[in-house]
């Protein structure tokens, strides 16, 4: 995730600016900070050359903490947005807590965002194996969580068709590679007639409704093959919001995979 949301844009920002012209990159990894400097190093290139000031001067997060509370006279608080999938550790997750029982309006956008992801795939949790569901209920936020269920019944709802096809890795068959997605709103309404729409088409499909614990359903209708390249297509139950997307080539691979999977013997 970083990759795509940082550097990369990083790199094509640089590119346009500065063409081939080579550039110093200055990043603010902190004194003990040793594993993101090496790692962000492996990316040093001819045209990208990373410098870290603080770590040449020593400073910790606790010397920069003081730096600016002798400049400003109060702590400055972690910049990054309220929904950042990296300030949960357990170095920051005090002021992850404290910033969204603050600023309830802003966690109650974050699990709003959370709730279309998960309706759109289980996994995808915001904090890898913890959910920010999970976070605001552990630390009874219930500021947060009243806005949010506020957001859901005032919301419009959607019944959307997501479809991946997941390619193989260039190691064979039984890796995975790439995985291209397909979002479509197939109907729009309150959420209890999009609920019973989703359990119509669901029935139609062939397939059940699932509700996890925090009430976000999905039918799944085809479930991926352990080989790949192989597909999978679900019915998703979520906020109007999502935008319809998905690569111009997209049904050409999807239509070749399902065929090929019709061809195969179950066992593969």
């Amino acid at each position: 995730m970083s990759i795509r949301a940082k550097a990369e844009p990083l790199d094509w920002w640089a590119a346009d600016e500065y063409g081939d012209r080579p550039v110093f990159h200055v990043v603010g990894y902190a004194a003990e900070e040793d594993r993101r400097a090496a790692k962000d190093m492996k990316h040093a290139t001819a045209l990208r050359q990373p410098l870290y000031p603080l770590r040449v001067w020593g400073w910790d997060r606790n010397r920069c903490d003081a730096y600016i509370r002798g400049l400003i006279g109060e702590r400055w608080p972690r910049s990054c947005c309220a929904g950042c999938c990296f300030g949960f550790n357990q170095r920051n997750l005090p002021d992850l807590v404290a910033r969204w029982r603050a600023e309830p309006e802003v966690a109650a956008h974050t699990l709003l965002l959370e709730h279309t992801a998960l309706a759109f795939h289980e996994r995808m949790r915001l904090f890898g194996k913890t959910s920010a569901h999970q976070l605001a209920r552990e630390h009874a936020l219930t500021g947060a969580l009243a806005l949010y269920r506020a957001q859901l019944e005032a919301s419009r709802f959607a019944v959307y068709e997501v479809r991946r096809v997941v390619h193989a890795g260039t190691e064979g068959p039984h890796v995975k590679g790439p995985v291209w997605r397909s979002v479509r709103q197939l109907s729009t309404g309150t959420r209890p007639a999009m609920t019973v729409e989703l359990a119509e088409r669901a029935a139609e499909a062939g397939a059940r409704v699932e509700f996890d614990d925090d009430g976000i359903a999905r039918a799944l209708v085809v479930a991926r093959e352990d080989r790949y390249p192989t597909t999978e297509r679900l019915l998703a139950l979520a906020p109007v919001g999502a935008v319809d997307k998905q690569l111009k080539s997209f049904d050409k691979h999807w239509a070749r995979v399902s065929a090929d999977r019709s061809g195969r013997s179950p066992d593969g």
